[in-house]
């Protein structure tokens, strides 16, 4: 045989037995059950300058990533957390410091105001126990935003302190697989990004996860659902119907899209949520309210979920969902990297993530699908429910003064009327339908004359009122003092139609 075809023999013979050519390497295999994958000593001292400093920190510790395989090394749940030897870390204190524990994900944060926008996982063991002890306290801070993830936090109460066997365990969620998260210790409020420790999670494949459990059975009677894109919306375009809805016995659903940032800072847009809760109180009166994170599934074909913020007031449920405020023409805001509902619905964009990064739409059909599935969740699908959203004609939104005449309404108003007849006429979803007309009332367009009686003008006004006071009290922000003309404009008119 010549040589070049041994050659050629030996090498195939060396691929195949090697698991490259032909045949298939043998799966791996694990010891089922949890191993520490990383344990990293995170110490540090902190002090607050000078030569006799009235703060201090010192921690003496470490993070640790644990992980749980089973047999095929498919993970099964991750861990992460701050302890030491022999049972657990030690912090070292004086003056009043704030220690903070947190998993944050994909960046740390500097402004402690912020410890809630990229935090993950949930708080399932720690020690001491939250309370008040001799020279210091401990507190656990659950829910710090809507994906439900916690905070471990031990201050200083002016008096040194030594605290023995500190510890914190966050187990994550499987979908943080393959990426790097960070355990962040940080001194606050605002004192030091003291120690931030990243950690590679490993990659999946997790196990496929179980179905998501089928969706509660409405509560009896009718509902009526209220959606809009800004926390003031249907308090100025779709009442006094809303009021009209609930003193007639009807449950209330109200779905804000957007957190009406307008390109502020987290505290803005949820001053502007309890501002609208404020309008919520005023209609319903004393009630017993409820916060939780929901999850919203749809099947196409496999299933799709995504978390909303929900807000339980008496027989109303408020769902927040939370995107970025799109400005007036769709534009966006540099905040939020420019995304808006108009470029999602226009395919300029390929997906929208909510401002507090609860959760992600991979398409506009991904998100009119999920509020498909949050009114389901909640209202029969049936003709005893009742639709109320912005009217998708352009001409009927289009108004008279300001700078022009046919200036369009807002983008984001545009965009909720787009989806929602992509929910309900296009698909002859049975849902009973009414379509409210926005920005051309408050302007005064000459087609839309005031048509309010006395009472539902003074009724209109105090709803709104609610939300402007409330939101003057939280941020400084006298809304309806801005342009009381425009406002007043809102309170005199109501028109909608039934498509």
């Amino acid at each position: 045989m010549p040589v070049g075809s041994i050659l050629a023999v030996s090498l195939v013979f060396l691929m195949v037995s090697s698991g490259l050519l032909g045949g298939r390497a043998a799966a791996a295999s694990c010891e089922p059950g949890w191993t520490v994958d990383a344990d990293v000593n995170n110490s540090f001292t902190w002090a607050d300058g000078g030569l006799t400093p009235t703060n201090t920190v010192t921690w003496t510790g470490s993070v640790q990533l644990l992980v749980e395989r089973d047999q095929d090394c498919n993970v099964l749940g991750v861990e992460v957390a701050f302890t030491g030897l022999p049972l657990g870390g030690v912090l070292a204190l004086t003056g009043d410091p704030l220690v903070s524990f947190t998993i944050q994900f994909p960046n740390d944060f500097t402004s402690y105001a912020n410890k809630g926008q990229n935090a993950y996982g949930d708080l399932t063991s720690w020690n001491p126990p939250a309370g008040d002890y001799l020279t210091y306290r401990v507190k656990t801070n659950f829910d710090i935003n809507g994906r439900g993830a916690d905070e471990f936090a031990i201050k200083g109460i002016g008096v040194p302190a030594v605290v023995s066997n500190v510890g914190a365990t966050f187990t994550l969620p499987l979908d943080l697989l393959g990426n790097t998260v960070k355990a962040q210790i940080h001194v606050g409020p605002d004192k030091c990004t003291c120690k931030v420790t990243s950690l590679d999670l490993p990659s999946g494949p997790p196990p496929p996860p179980p179905p998501p459990p089928p969706p509660p059975p409405p509560p009896s009677g009718s509902w009526s659902v209220f959606i809009h894109a800004h926390e003031d919306d249907w308090q100025l375009f779709e009442t006094p119907t809303s009021v009209e809805e609930y003193q007639a016995g009807n449950h209330l659903l109200f779905v804000v899209l957007t957190a009406g940032d307008a390109g502020n800072s987290m505290s803005f847009w949820q001053a502007r949520e309890e501002a609208l809760k404020a309008s919520v109180k005023f209609v319903v009166g004393a009630a017993s309210e409820s916060t939780s994170a929901t999850t919203v599934c749809y099947n196409s074909p496999s299933s799709v979920c995504h978390t909303i913020s929900q807000w339980n007031y008496g027989t109303t449920v408020t769902l927040f969902m939370r995107l970025p405020d799109g400005n007036t023409d769709g534009s966006g805001f540099p905040g939020t990297g420019f995304q808006s509902l108009a470029k999602l619905r226009d395919g300029l964009i390929l997906s929208i993530t909510a401002v507090d990064q609860s959760t992600t739409y991979n398409s506009w059909e991904d998100l009119y699908l999920t509020v498909a599935a949050a009114f389901s969740t909640f209202a029969p699908y049936d003709s005893t429910t009742k639709v109320n959203a912005p009217d998708f004609d352009r001409n009927r939104q289009s108004f008279e003064g300001r700078d022009c005449t046919g200036c369009a309404d807002h983008s984001d108003h545009l965009a909720v009327a787009d989806l929602v007849y992509a929910i309900t006429i296009a698909p002859g979803a049975p849902w009973s339908r009414a379509w409210f007309i926005d920005y051309a009332i408050c302007f005064a367009d000459s087609r839309y004359p005031e048509n309010l009686s006395p009472s539902d003008y003074q009724l209109k006004r105090d709803l709104f009122m609610a939300y402007n006071n409330r939101l003057k009290d939280l941020t400084g922000t006298d809304t309806y003092a801005s342009n009381p003309t425009f406002w007043e404009n809102c309170f005199h008119r109501n028109y909608f139609r039934v498509v």
